[in-house]
């Protein structure tokens, strides 16, 4: 279901059937540390912090997503994500210290940044992502879109053909986030991001005998990540889905997942009951 979707469905004869719940997961920009312009930790920041994200959310998906300062959505048990450093600040703060950030970096008026943003051609991407190139002609950054079929953008993301590239990962595990950028974690490492010190504590991690060491670890891998900056994430998705009045024993939960021997077809009569009361 398409995310602009939602409000027309929400005004429908339909509406009842309608369940938007958190879900874990996430869609985020990867940076390809291969491109000399993006190995430059001030230009990733500046590009990361310059997106309004609550426009994204609020204004233009409007479909339960909720905008992402951390890796790692929240929620998960035994873990509390670490947050950017400017995840407080307004938009306007934002803008400015991403515009002195790239002209410490050496871009500006006179000279600059030039980049594609490589994206998969799935509903959600192609909506906010003129968002994002909106948000980065604020400041100063000139860039394209090109659209791509899904797998073909990844495979292209896999292969390090891209400059910025838009993907999504789902998980319930915090340590799954973090360790699609690992150094040796291959394909999925999309701009080759490598740090040894991540590593570690992503080693030390798996190596933890209890949580909150286990959560101790991921946390201080998941600032180092997002100090870096390899990765912008943008928001955390949310489950849609429609569900009829007459099914009984579906229940939202963070993982989407709904068992079919949970579920049994309710009588016309106790659906139409239950459809007047609420």
């Amino acid at each position: 279901m398409q995310s602009n979707r939602v409000q027309f469905l929400r005004r429908s004869a339909i509406a009842r059937y309608l369940r938007l719940a958190p879900q874990f997961g996430v869609t985020y920009l990867s940076f390809n540390l291969h491109e000399p312009s993006l190995r430059d930790v001030r230009v990733r920041q500046a590009l990361s912090m310059a997106v309004d994200r609550d426009f994204i959310t609020r204004k233009l998906l409007r479909a339960g997503q909720h905008p992402a300062y951390s890796f790692v959505p929240g929620g998960m048990p035994g873990y509390i994500p670490i947050r950017t450093y400017w995840s407080d600040w307004s938009l306007e703060r934002r803008q400015a210290e991403a515009r002195r950030l790239l002209a410490a970096a050496g871009y500006g008026p006179a000279h600059p940044l030039k980049l594609t943003i490589k994206h998969r051609n799935s509903p959600d991407p192609t909506l906010f992502l003129p968002a994002v190139q909106s948000d980065w002609k604020a400041i100063g950054v000139q860039a394209q879109l090109r659209q791509e079929d899904v797998q073909v953008a990844y495979q292209d993301y896999e292969n390090h053909d891209f400059q910025v590239g838009d993907a999504g990962w789902v998980s319930d595990d915090p340590y799954y986030y973090l360790d699609l950028d690992r150094s040796d974690t291959g394909g999925a490492n999309f701009g080759g991001y490598s740090n040894p010190a991540f590593d570690h504590e992503l080693d030390a991690a798996l190596a933890a005998a209890d949580m909150p060491t286990r959560a101790g670890h991921l946390q201080r891998a998941e600032a180092i990540l997002l100090r870096d900056a390899p990765i912008a994430p943008i928001y955390f998705i949310a489950s849609r889905n429609l569900v009829s009045p007459l099914v009984a024993g579906w229940v939202d939960n963070p993982i989407d997942a709904h068992p079919a021997h949970a579920l049994c077809r309710l009588p016309q009569s106790s659906a139409t009951t239950a459809a007047v009361a609420s």
